[in-house]
């Protein structure tokens, strides 16, 4: 397991989509998300507040992110 950096965030607002958590797209001058990336995690904690721990399919997310 990798661990890329957060380079954002950015709280809750009016727009009904929660807190989002934005990372860069490369590490190291590579795609740290590629076709052959079968599942990515989230994992955060924090000390007054929630521990997140989810866990994605790179397929699926690829299919309905693709113009």
């Amino acid at each position: 397991m990798v661990p890329l950096p957060l380079e954002e965030y950015v709280p809750p607002g009016k727009d009904g989509f929660g807190a989002r958590f934005i990372f860069q797209r490369e590490l190291n001058g590579q795609p740290f998300i590629t076709k052959d990336t079968g599942e990515v995690r989230f994992y955060a904690e924090y000390a007054k507040g929630p521990k997140i721990d989810r866990r994605s399919k790179v397929a699926e997310k690829e299919k309905s992110t693709r113009p």
